[in-house]
């Protein structure tokens, strides 16, 4: 069955949220800027952020699904999605292990894996309990009494945190792999090109922080990981890890390749 394509006001959002997500991730890294060769602690913790928030947002939708789509768009996809960066982690630890810094990127990988999986983790937990929160009358948490409002009990919508939307796919989310293997192979290109072709910096900026960047997003690849952890599928979520940290940097390595680099 063929699913409706979303309206322009979700197109609109998604541009919008994506502008201001790169632009606050690109001026993070103009005012914490990072050390080649160490850990990059400003890419780190703008994944650890978005991946709470996106963790907490997500749990609430999930509890609240008539939430208008395009406000979801925006602040998933495009706003946390853009914030947030995949390809800029598997480029890096491509380039420290290519320049022999093997305990930054072994660092900076586990670093990345605990702290983003256990955001995304503590966020799926808050945004629960507030979901919670706000499924029981003011009322009746005052005086104990029943747990329902308008009629449907407060374990349904515990039930809703935890298993997938209605008309959601139980499949791993190929399309975002798929988004995650392409920026990362354009970041490895754009690094390469700009460095053969002899381009200003203006160029690598916006087709690897920009253009790679916005394409792929780190939050939405934990909290994934995270919802299928919650729903015990824990070879998919392993795999989920797996498959997009291999394909990821095999991409970035394929993108330089591919540029004489």
């Amino acid at each position: 069955m063929r699913t409706a394509r979303p309206g322009w006001r979700a197109w609109a959002a998604v541009a919008v949220g994506g502008l201001i997500g790169t632009e606050l991730r690109y001026g993070a890294g103009l005012m914490f800027p990072e050390t080649a060769g160490s850990v990059p602690w400003t890419t780190l913790v703008i994944n650890v952020v978005g991946s709470f928030v996106l963790a907490v947002l997500t749990t609430v939708w999930i509890a609240r699904p008539k939430t208008a789509f395009w406000l979801r768009a925006g602040l998933g996809p495009g706003l946390l999605g853009s914030f947030t960066t995949f390809s800029a982690v598997v480029f890096t630890i491509d380039q420290q292990i290519r320049g022999g810094s093997h305990a930054s990127w072994l660092a900076y990988l586990a670093l990345s894996l605990v702290l983003g999986l256990g955001a995304a983790a503590a966020g799926w937990k808050t945004g629960k309990t507030l979901a919670d929160l706000a499924a029981v009358p003011r009322d009746h948490r005052r005086a104990g009494g029943s747990l329902r409002r308008r009629g449907r009990p407060v374990a349904l919508r515990r039930r809703l945190l935890v298993c997938a939307p209605p008309g959601a796919p139980s499949a791993l989310a190929l399309g975002d792999a798929r988004g995650q293997c392409g920026g990362s192979f354009i970041i490895g290109a754009a690094v390469g090109l700009t460095a053969r072709l002899g381009l200003g910096p203006e160029w690598q900026t916006g087709l690897a922080t920009g253009l790679a960047g916005g394409l792929t997003t780190f939050s939405s690849w934990t909290t994934a990981t995270v919802r299928l952890v919650s729903e015990t599928r824990y070879r998919a979520a392993a795999l989920n890890i797996a498959a997009n940290l291999a394909a990821g940097l095999a991409a970035a390595a394929l993108g330089l390749a591919m540029t004489g680099l």
